[in-house]
């Protein structure tokens, strides 16, 4: 399961930039105290959070006492009960970025400022790593807030396994799960049941077998076929004609230089201090630990050719993320083959994977209509039939 990198980053810029989050009143830190005696978080410093509420609270006094003696009254939100969760609006783009590294960070991803400190590379390390590391930052800009609600929500162990992609070190996550579960649910209410609220069981059980399901199959299989480009494409060719623009600007002002050192700089740079490295695909510097299609700059430049096609390019788990055709052996590619070609809906590849949603649905028509039953409702009989190629016929009442 891997969280969505844009709905992490949509959650905690809702929670800084909202005002009325925080509760100063009633609020103490004797369950940070337990920190202090773990074997692992010794490194959590209980003293500035302790101190951060002290002058929250102070803030608060203040702004009572002033309002009384100006004889005004407060409304019951401004008695310290809804308070922002940041102190200084200021450092939520610092904090929003460190947490975007530490969720983009991989073996397989490593920036040339964000490398690994420690010796042995496990889960549990890179989560203590990524948790001081925040730790360190708020305490530094003074948002103790913010690192209680980091900790609390994102960065326990539980939770931090759930949005890093670090948490598998044998392969990169290249799934979002919200994402493709928000996307099944779209194209079921949107185009399957887009003229029926609140349908029935057995209705919905044959929308999904009937009309998604065969849809779902021959675009899996388009896709696997190179027959149509996958969704993120699009998206990654655009990106990559951005960066081509900004590498012929490069070129045009180095052809307008005298000594022409800054373009053997550039490679220099690339070479040593980047490490940029085509037959792997893998570079060190900031755009490629960043950008979700495994793209920056100079591997562009190394690639030469203005982008890959969709036939020859494909984005995959394991090392080179990004593979292309041109590029790289067979023997790294990891898609797996088609056994069956879709014939359509009707296909005995689509039957065979059906399998268990032809149970659910049968499963759930009988237990709807027993339940209609037994309040005594009058249910029509139906026999919904599907048909197969050969025109022989299945009953799944």
């Amino acid at each position: 399961m891997a969280l969505c990198s844009w709905h992490v980053d949509k959650d905690i810029n809702e929670r800084f930039t909202a005002y009325r989050q925080e509760k100063v009143t009633q609020r103490n830190t004797h369950a940070w105290s337990t920190f202090r005696h773990h074997p692992e978080l010794s490194w959590f410093r209980i003293d500035w959070v302790e101190n951060h509420q002290k002058m929250r609270e102070k803030i608060v006094q203040r702004r009572i006492e002033e309002a009384e003696k100006d004889g005004r009254t407060l409304p019951a939100d401004e008695h310290g009960k809804n308070e922002p969760t940041l102190f200084n609006k200021d450092n939520g783009n610092e904090i929003r970025l460190l947490m975007r590294r530490h969720l983009h960070w991989h073996p397989f991803k490593t920036g040339r400022r964000h490398q690994f400190p420690g010796p042995e590379l496990s889960t549990r390390a890179i989560w203590m790593w990524q948790a001081k590391e925040m730790h360190d930052k708020c305490a530094s800009l003074g948002e103790g807030y913010a690192w209680e609600y980091l900790w609390k929500n994102w960065y326990k162990l539980d939770h931090w396994k759930i949005w890093a992609r670090s948490a598998h070190l044998d392969h990169y996550p290249i799934i979002q799960t919200n994402a493709a579960v928000e996307a099944h649910w779209s194209v079921l209410k949107y185009r399957g049941l887009r003229w029926f609220h609140r349908p029935r069981l057995d209705h919905l059980c044959a929308t999904l077998h009937e009309h998604l399901l065969p849809i779902f199959v021959t675009s899996v299989y388009q896709v696997r076929k190179k027959l149509k480009p996958p969704g993120w494409y699009k998206l990654m060719i655009t990106d990559w004609r951005q960066i081509l623009e900004t590498i012929r600007a490069e070129d045009i002002a180095d052809a307008g230089s005298v000594d022409g050192t800054e373009a053997e700089s550039r490679l220099i740079r690339m070479q040593d201090l980047h490490s940029t490295d085509i037959d792997s695909w893998s570079c060190t510097c900031t755009s490629y630990m960043l950008w979700p299609y495994h793209i920056c700059k100079h591997l562009a430049r190394l690639y030469g050719a203005s982008y890959p096609t969709k036939r020859e390019c494909s984005c995959q788990r394991t090392m080179p993320l990004l593979f292309i055709a041109s590029i790289h052996s067979l023997a790294d590619h990891e898609v797996a083959p088609i056994r069956h070609t879709p014939q359509g809906a009707n296909n005995p590849h689509l039957w065979q994977k059906s399998a268990l949603l032809r149970r659910t649905y049968s499963s759930l028509s009988r237990h709807f209509l027993n339940k209609q039953e037994t309040k005594r409702i009058l249910v029509p009989e139906r026999q919904l039939v599907f048909k197969r190629s050969n025109n022989s016929t299945i009953s799944c009442s």
